[in-house]
Formats: structure tokens, sequence, C-alpha cells
């Protein structure tokens, strides 16, 4: 889940796909994937009619090429000094972070650039 689907005592958590789920069999873009078909495969072998049809995957495009700007922004340097910020050369999975609800920001320096 997102760990935005509940709180307090009762913490009633629903399933929803997340970005980090990327062993959904659902895709994050609506697409069917292995793992659906597997699932499907499994459900089928219970049930005496048919199941409905699998609506086709949408159609990715190319957007070509976006122009950006450099800007500063005065929240980042507060955020990489906030309590339980992790550093890493690399970018984390929010389980390899420790990050158990919630989401992660990510920030990165880049070289040559001036805002």
């Amino acid at each position: 889940t997102s760990g935005a689907n509940g709180g307090g005592p009762n913490l009633a958590i629903s399933p929803e796909v997340t970005s980090y789920d990327y062993d959904a069999p659902i895709s994050e873009a609506g697409d069917t994937t292995w793992k659906y078909f597997q699932i499907r495969d499994f459900i089928s072998k219970f049930r005496k009619r048919d199941l409905p049809q699998v609506p086709k995957n949408t159609t990715k495009k190319a957007y070509g090429k976006v122009a950006m700007k450099a800007k500063k922004s005065s929240t980042i340097p507060a955020a990489k000094e906030a309590p339980g910020v992790v550093h890493s050369a690399l970018p984390l999975t929010l389980e390899a972070a420790r990050i158990n609800k919630g989401s992660a920001s990510y920030y990165t320096s880049l070289a040559g650039l001036r805002g």
C-alpha cells in the first residue's frame, strides 16, 4: 500500500498499486503484465465460465525532447538536513531506506548546471 490509506488505531489498509511496486499484475500505466496472466490462468481453473476479455495495453509514444531550465529551490537545503534523512550514492528503494510508510524525496546535484 502507499501508506496513505489509513491511520490511527484501526489502520484500515486497502491494496493500492504504487510506483515502487514493479512486480504488480497491472502496471502503473494500467497495462497487464506477465503476472496478471499468471493470476488469470490460476483463477480460470476454478471458474465454470469464461473470464472477461482482457483490454489491450495502451500505445506508448515518445514525446521528444523537453527543454529544462535550472532553478534554485530554498526547500532543498532544508530537506537535506531534516530528521531521518538517508544519504546514499545511489537511489534506494523505500525498503532499503527503512521507510515503511509515506513517501521519499530524492535530491541530487548535477555538475555543470548553474541556477
